[in-house]
């Protein structure tokens, strides 16, 4: 639509000659030849510029004006004074009011047109400037949003699992991500535990993600099913779990892909299974110090190749510690470019001295000294799981 100019002047000739000067520019003329009336005028046609006479009868431009700059309405319009009146004085007055420019009588039309177009081109450019501060905040609003959703989707504290002792950090970057982490009883005796990262930031790979998350949950189907012959249900092994999550994420599903880590343990038999798709291996450590990388697994979710992914199992022993972990991580950067990478996490965790609260709080404070509180790109997830046993079971930890 073409813009809307609003003529205010009490002189029909006047108005006639400014009218025939702008048409031709396909501007839209609307006139107003009483004074009185210039507000109601304005709020009714919603000009996107007023040229407004300052000597009329009943009113002059000047009160004009002010109506109109204290009118929430009214008050953004630009308003160009016209006047045979060209002193100084009375330009410095007009622009104090509120007007943006002033134009003397007689018109040179050419300068006219141009000081137009100018205010218009301005008024335009305001807009657009209002349209992307308003956009940037609704994006804000919804990203706040989503990291409120994503932040409910992460293990509640204080979670208790028998035989089990929990600790979990997270620490997002400035874009929402596609991180999440939990850890749940799947039966009397089996607990599931999960860490993903959906590719992509912002709230595509957020809303993936908790998508993701409840297929995780332990009623979805995929993580327990039902007995063959009816009677309670099943925990799936990790390598079922993962089949089933590449069947049901294709990456045109979504046009994402992620990596995830998921395990059981079984708390009475001091049994765990695991399988990784993609996604950093987990990490054991044992009483004594000594480490196992948990690199059982097979490709990415999503990536179409019915992938098979295999399963590792193994013993556990009272007091040992797993530790899942996302990328954030690893690739985290310090101010020089360098990353903190896997020799420094392995060093952060190989004491068996410290409870996994304090081994995970010691992680994060070694990256972020290492970063020199440098602002992560990526999310940071981590979640420490110490097998403590359960009494009155059997004791784990006479086991080879």
């Amino acid at each position: 639509m073409s813009e809307k100019i609003l003529i205010v002047d009490d002189e029909p000739i006047g108005v006639d000659l400014l009218a025939a000067t702008l048409r031709p520019h396909g501007y839209q003329i609307v006139r107003c030849t009483v004074a009185l009336d210039a507000l109601t005028h304005t709020r009714i046609e919603r000009p996107d510029l007023i040229l407004l006479d300052i000597v009329m009868p009943g009113k002059s431009g000047y009160e004009v004006c002010q109506e109109l700059k204290a009118d929430p309405i009214t008050m953004d319009i630009p308003v160009i004074f016209l006047s045979g009146r060209g002193r100084l004085q009375e330009k410095i007055y007009g622009l104090e009011l509120g007007a943006v420019d002033y134009i003397v009588k007689p018109f040179d039309f050419e300068e006219v047109i141009a000081r137009v177009r100018a205010q218009l081109r301005q008024r335009k450019q305001a807009r657009l400037q209002d349209e992307k501060a308003q956009v940037a905040s609704d994006l804000q609003e919804e990203l706040e949003a989503a990291a409120e959703i994503q932040r409910a989707l992460l293990p509640r504290a204080p979670i208790r699992l028998p035989g089990l002792s929990l600790a979990w950090r997270f620490r997002p970057s400035r874009q929402i991500g596609g991180d999440m982490f939990n850890i749940f009883p799947l039966d009397d005796s089996h607990v599931g535990a999960y860490i993903l990262d959906v590719s992509g930031h912002g709230i595509p790979a957020a809303i993936v993600t908790g998508v993701v998350a409840q297929s995780l949950s332990p009623q979805s189907g995929v993580v327990t099913r039902p007995r063959r012959n009816g009677e309670g249900r099943e925990v799936v092994p990790p390598a079922a779990v993962l089949r089933q999550l590449d069947e049901e994420y294709p990456i045109e599903r979504f046009d994402k892909f992620f990596t995830i880590s998921y395990l059981v343990i079984d708390v009475i038999g001091g049994t765990l299974s695991y399988s990784t798709a993609g996604h950093p291996a987990p990490l054991l450590v044992r009483p004594n110090g000594s480490l196992l990388t948990l690199t059982a697994g097979g490709p990415i979710i999503g990536l179409g190749r019915k992938a098979q992914f295999a399963e590792g199992t193994l013993q556990l022993l009272r007091g040992d510690r797993l530790f899942l972990y996302s990328d954030g991580i690893l690739e985290f950067e310090n101010r020089s470019g360098v990353l903190f990478g896997n020799e420094r996490l392995l060093s952060c965790v190989r004491d068996p001295q410290r409870s996994v609260e304090a081994a995970c709080g010691h992680i994060l404070e070694s990256l972020f000294r290492f970063g020199d509180d440098t602002v992560p790109l990526d999310d940071i997830s981590l979640l420490g799981v110490e097998y403590t046993g359960v009494p009155n079971f059997g004791d784990p930890s006479a086991a080879s």
